[in-house]
């Protein structure tokens, strides 16, 4: 499996990396992804330690915030990586929640 560099990901308007950012942030950001009405589809990602805080945003929008709002997919994978403390190559486990407006 191919090795990725964290710096080399550039992330479109309707893709939302999870990180340590207070919740309310990433809820910001599906919603206004979704009022602006620019996208119909939401893409929630989240590595490691993040990935229960990316499943908490997803539950929180579709149950919540966003009636309209449903989970279409979720896919989860481990990604190579290289480690910020060793530089040797870890798994690191991800996942990729895909919400989408009901039209």
């Amino acid at each position: 499996a191919p090795v990725l560099d964290k710096q080399t990901k550039i992330f479109k308007k309707n893709e939302i990396p999870i990180g340590s950012a207070p919740i309310g942030r990433y809820l910001r950001a599906v919603s206004s992804a979704f009022v602006d009405g620019k996208y119909k589809e939401v893409l929630i990602m989240g590595r490691g330690r993040y990935i229960a805080r990316a499943v908490d945003v997803a539950l929180v929008t579709v149950d919540k915030n966003i009636k309209y709002a449903y989970i279409e997919s979720i896919k989860a994978e481990s990604v190579l990586m290289n480690s910020d403390k060793t530089k040797q190559p870890v798994n690191i486990s991800s996942i990729l929640i895909s919400l989408k407006v009901q039209e």
